[in-house]
């Protein structure tokens, strides 16, 4: 009996070069690496078989699911006066474990433009496929680096904001972009659930100067003690997933606060104006300030937490990262 593996979902979604839905596009299938036809199939039991090629509707979908057999394919996509978009070779059916060619990475056909050291365009809408939370392998000019998608909005294009791994950023030009077979969103892999495999922890890399009066300063933690999930970079945390977080921040200064004076520090998303959690500091004597914050509750898939700092000496003041009473962190984890 042979068995078939599902190659595209029900309503994948094509476009041309300008980015407008493929109406009417023509997807060939052939045997890796030859112009001789390969079937496809409407089904995993193989009992209708698509025609060769394919034709798109009028917003440029497959009208039905995509299952091929066990091998490789290579798979041609024209527009309806038979001009070609793009041919792709090696792609074989999900679970297909018989093709050692199988990878984990899909490739996007699309076109990457480079737009900045953590962002990238496509033209039209790809949201539904570039969510935040999903992991990229991309090709860019260093060669090849691995990301995780934070935000991802619709306009005249699409464009992709992503944090990469290790506190890496994208060179120009971007080149190719493969995306997880797994979504993000309710995703079968477990590594989404357990608490230990979200964990970091940063310190400053050097005492932080002229930390201004009045004035709400991010304070950095630049040196990765360890990253678990790849999670954190720029001195702030990017939630892996929606759910419930430990987070805990020290922040000590070198230069002493005068009686009467005030310190806060506070975790914050998105920004210094949007507060988690923090804790105030009123100086009765002249002393250094040492400030503990802790924040266990909800974040959201996407939400980047940093730590803030303000004070109001009247003169600018000196973190220290190794002080008399403490060294300076930024930790946290997933608890549920």
């Amino acid at each position: 009996m042979a068995t078939y593996f599902r190659l595209l979902d029900v309503g994948r979604q094509f476009f041309d070069s300008n980015g407008d839905p493929l109406n009417g596009g023509k997807l060939y299938t052939y045997e890796a690496g030859t112009t001789t036809n390969k079937s496809t199939y409407q089904d995993d039991s193989g009992g209708s078989a698509h025609a060769n090629p394919i034709i798109l509707d009028s917003a440029g979908r497959v009208s039905a699911e995509v299952w091929g057999t066990t091998g490789a394919y290579k798979l041609k996509l024209d527009n309806s006066l038979n001009s070609n978009i793009w041919t792709r070779d090696d792609i074989v059916g999900f679970n297909d474990t018989a093709e050692t060619s199988a990878s984990e990475w899909i490739a996007s056909g699309l076109t990457p433009t480079y737009a900045s050291a953590a962002t990238f365009t496509f033209a039209g809408d790809q949201t539904t496929v570039y969510h935040a939370g999903r992991r990229l392998k991309i090709t860019d000019n260093s060669g090849t680096v691995y990301a995780t998608i934070t935000s991802s909005a619709f306009g005249a294009v699409t464009t992709v904001t992503v944090t990469v791994d290790a506190g890496g950023s994208l060179t120009s030009p971007v080149t190719a972009v493969q995306y997880g077979v797994m979504s993000a969103t309710n995703t079968s892999h477990p590594i989404a659930s357990p608490a230990s495999d979200c964990r970091f922890y940063a310190v400053p890399s050097a005492n932080q100067a002229s930390v201004t009066t009045a004035t709400n300063i991010k304070i950095l933690y630049q040196t990765e003690s360890y990253d678990a999930g790849a999670d954190y970079a720029s001195s702030a945390f990017v939630a892996p997933a929606t759910g419930v977080y430990r987070l805990t921040a020290t922040v000590q200064t070198g230069t002493n606060l005068t009686d009467g004076k005030t310190a806060f520090a506070w975790f914050s998303v998105g920004g210094a104006t949007a507060p988690l959690s923090g804790s105030r500091v009123s100086m009765g004597v002249s002393d250094v300030v040492l400030i503990n914050i802790t924040y266990e509750g909800p974040l959201t898939l996407g939400n980047s937490v940093a730590v803030y700092f303000r004070h109001d000496l009247g003169s600018d003041v000196t973190t220290n990262a190794n002080g008399t009473y403490a060294s300076m962190s930024f930790a946290g984890s997933r608890i549920a």
